[in-house]
């Protein structure tokens, strides 16, 4: 039409980094999810020291892992160290609520644990716990 060949790969390149860059968002995000990273708006560190706040009978929280399995599905597991004298499911319950309000976080595997932590080569060294 205009008699300028070259038209076309460049017309062709310009399309593919549209596409591109309107995919990365995607690509990057289904990466970190196969990748089962923690999502990046939630920090361990910062449940785990929040946490006894709002709960009375928990103790501490530590081996705690966050990740993703889908965009709006974030997993949990840790150990929570309770009052000898706590009743567990009451403590488990209280979790679940402030991690689903607090943090959205639905679907969590808690280890309770009255003493020592029971996983001792992944738990902190701490005498007192």
């Amino acid at each position: 039409f205009t008699g300028w060949t070259p038209a076309d790969p460049v017309l062709s390149v310009l399309v593919a980094l549209l596409v591109l860059g309107a995919a990365w968002r995607l690509i990057r995000s289904s990466a970190l999810i196969l990748l089962e990273s923690a999502p990046g708006d939630l920090d361990g560190e910062t449940i785990a020291a929040e946490m006894p706040r709002h709960v009375a009978a928990l103790q501490s929280v530590h081996h705690l892992h966050v990740w993703s399995l889908a965009p709006k599905e974030v997993m949990l597991t840790c150990h929570a160290r309770i009052d000898a004298v706590a009743d567990s499911d009451a403590v488990l319950a209280e979790m679940r609520l402030v991690l689903r309000d607090r943090w959205a976080i639905d679907h969590v595997t808690i280890e309770i644990e009255r003493e020592r932590c029971a996983d001792h080569d992944a738990c902190p060294v701490n005498p007192a716990a």
